[in-house]
């Protein structure tokens, strides 16, 4: 004979049961209620038609004043241009009439050479007989008060303003000691071009008392390659015709005929 078997199962208390249906309440509740959440929330797929016709029920003339559009600043007129290219001629012309620098009319007399010589340079840049003034008396320098280097910038500064004035100064300045001051100051003289300082380039370009180096003979003989006066061209044929002479000044000679 088959044994039967038992039918014996788990057996669940009523409590149990209880708590299961509770929490089963509670589930279906919260589903419910983020349903309705949800639900409540458009589509943003059914938005996109109501959009589209708020923008189509808008005439394109308001949007077209609406938008910002941006201006470009207008052209110069003519008489703008006009007014603009007057200054700056008139300040053109105030700048080439710039008056003479007091403090550099002030360092010209500085004990420190270097001061004395910068002050003379930028003498140069004026237009103001204060300064022409000035520079003459350093290039004569009657007292030995003025440094050879200050001499030279002086009579450069001479040269820049180009004020014949300065021309006796100079031609006294060409026997100035120093050979530099000596040669600038013949530098300035072939810038003023003056007639008047012909004989004196001779005395130097011939130089029969030696007393000239060769670097201001030199300048000398450009100088009078300046000139068109026949004396400066014969004192300039005699350089080159002398075969003991400076080969360099013989050949500067040439080169100037």
């Amino acid at each position: 004979m088959a044994r039967k078997t038992s039918n014996t199962g788990v057996k669940i208390s009523k409590s149990t049961k209880r708590v299961a249906a509770d929490m089963l309440a509670d589930a279906t509740a919260a589903t419910t209620t983020s349903a309705k959440r949800f639900s409540s929330i458009p589509a943003v797929a059914a938005t996109k038609p109501a959009v589209a016709t708020v923008v189509a029920a808008i005439p394109a003339a308001a949007i077209a004043a609406a938008t910002p559009v941006a201006t470009e600043k207008p052209a110069c007129t003519e008489k703008s241009a006009t007014a603009e290219n007057t200054a700056c001629t008139e300040k053109a012309a105030c700048s080439e009439k710039t008056a003479a620098n007091p403090q550099a009319l002030h360092d010209l007399f500085n004990v420190d050479a270097d001061v004395a010589r910068d002050a003379a340079a930028t003498l140069g840049s004026t237009h103001d007989s204060a300064a022409v003034d000035a520079l003459i008396e350093v290039v004569s320098n009657t007292n030995g008060y003025f440094h050879s280097v200050v001499r030279s910038a002086a009579a450069a500064s001479l040269a820049k303003l180009g004020d014949t004035r300065a021309v006796s100064a100079l031609l006294i300045a060409v026997r100035d000691e120093m050979a530099e001051a000596s040669a600038e100051a013949v530098r300035a003289l072939a810038i003023l071009n003056d007639a008047a300082a012909i004989p004196t380039l001779i005395e130097v370009v011939r130089n029969t008392n030696e007393f000239y180096l060769p670097v201001v003979r030199l300048a000398a003989v450009h100088a009078l390659a300046k000139f068109k006066q026949e004396e400066a061209k014969a004192a300039l044929a005699e350089v080159v015709a002398n075969e003991f002479d400076d080969a360099v000044i013989r050949q500067a000679a040439a080169d100037a005929k």
